[in-house]
């Protein structure tokens, strides 16, 4: 038998047949179709840990979660296992120092100051540092004038190559929207919208050439 028979199909008739209302079920992006976008499916590689949500059934594909997975493995673990634990905290701790070795992030400003960023523009990632807290850590596109773009894989199921309407469909209307700014030549955005994930915010930024994620912001909802 191919693939949807052999597994996809089993999978989804098994959701549907044991899932009660209000049952939270995991799964990657093909799974939606026949589970649905919204309600008691969720796509989420990092099963659950960004959004502080917990599942009730998880589908684990090859394809799919499989392939997330080593990419933490290898190639971003500080994404699913610091951002939530790290915002809001004091940058002195043992895991923001691993953070700024991780990504080689460097600031400008003295390391006393109570406001300062630490970026590294050549893998996208920068961090905000606000009265002595850690207040945001943002990834950027290649689409950003001032940042290679991130390679890395993006929490809650998101890429760089979604639509404001594709995050809508995955993440659901956000609780707030700030209207699109036009700063200088090349910087700006086409809006930004911002959800309460769990114990954080999430700012996405649209860009105005493509419409496409430009920025993907976690904040500290003590800074929102």
């Amino acid at each position: 038998l191919d693939s949807y028979h052999r597994a996809f199909l089993p999978a989804a008739q098994f959701i549907q047949q044991h899932s009660r209302p209000g049952s939270l079920t995991i799964g990657s992006g093909e799974f939606a179709f026949a589970l649905g976008f919204h309600g008691g499916f969720l796509i989420d590689s990092t099963l659950g840990y960004t959004s502080g949500k917990r599942a009730d059934f998880i589908i684990v594909d090859e394809r799919g979660f499989m392939e997330a997975f080593r990419g933490y493995e290898h190639r971003a673990p500080k994404i699913h296992e610091y951002i939530t634990r790290l915002l809001g905290s004091e940058p002195e701790g043992e895991g923001f120092k691993r953070l700024v070795a991780d990504f080689k992030l460097s600031s400008a400003e003295d390391s006393g100051a109570s406001n300062r960023w630490y970026e590294n523009e050549r893998v996208g990632v920068s961090v905000f540092i606000g009265q002595g807290k850690i207040e945001a850590i943002q990834f950027y596109s290649a689409e950003h004038p001032n940042f290679n773009g991130f390679k890395g894989p993006l929490p809650l199921g998101l890429d760089f190559g979604m639509s404001r309407e594709k995050v809508r469909e995955l993440l659901g209307d956000p609780q707030s929207v700030t209207s699109s700014r036009s700063i200088s030549k090349g910087l700006g955005h086409a809006g930004i919208d911002r959800y309460s994930v769990g114990a954080i915010n999430v700012a996405v930024s649209y860009s105005t050439l493509s419409g496409q994620i430009q920025v993907l912001s976690f904040e500290s909802k003590a800074s929102g």
